[in-house]
């Protein structure tokens, strides 16, 4: 059985690390897959995901614990519950390892640091549970750059010489608040 981590101090935990981030015009939000009360919140990350991605996602593995951050806009609608979700990720956690599967940024709001955002907002649930190296599978060539950009290296190539799989190392020690181990 997984633990569930309460909103309210995950929040906490997350903001910690963010509180120099400024992102115009849009709210960060980060929830785990099985909050109930973030439905609407999940449904319109899954939804962008589907739109630039092409692509549904699916439950990574039964054993880890998923993870979605999500920049939503404060700009295109005053009802919270309206606001358009412009850049999300999702990243799956086991006990020692993340693995981030999802960055994808609404086609007209590229080029702001957004997706770069979403990227540290994903890794801070990773050093919140002191895991020290993320891992980035890569389904298209031109995100290589993206992630090099943001500190990523290369880890794996795939047979045509291309790159599979790319890590970076997470600095543990800027660790908020301890929180509950994840458990079977």
């Amino acid at each position: 059985m997984l633990v569930k981590l309460p909103a309210k101090r995950y929040n906490m935990c997350f903001m910690s690390h963010f509180k120099k981030l400024r992102v115009k015009d849009c709210e960060l939000i980060i929830v785990s897959s099985d909050d109930s009360s973030a439905t609407r919140e999940l449904d319109s990350m899954a939804g962008l995901a589907q739109d630039v991605l092409g692509r549904e996602f699916g439950v990574i593995d039964p054993e880890t614990r998923e993870f979605y951050a999500g920049l939503f806009s404060t700009k295109e609608g005053a009802v919270k519950s309206q606001r358009p979700c412009v850049a999300m990720g999702r990243i799956s956690l086991s006990e020692y390892q993340a693995a981030i599967d999802t960055v994808a940024v609404r086609r007209d709001d590229r080029g702001q640091q957004l997706g770069s955002n979403v990227l540290r907002a994903l890794e801070s649930v990773a050093r919140d549970r002191a895991i020290p190296r993320v891992e980035v599978k890569l389904p298209r060539a031109e995100a290589v750059s993206f992630f090099e950009n943001n500190g990523y290296t290369e880890l794996y190539r795939n047979f045509d010489g291309s790159i599979q799989t790319m890590s970076k190392s997470i600095d543990i020690s800027a660790t908020a608040l301890p929180t509950p181990a994840l458990s079977q």
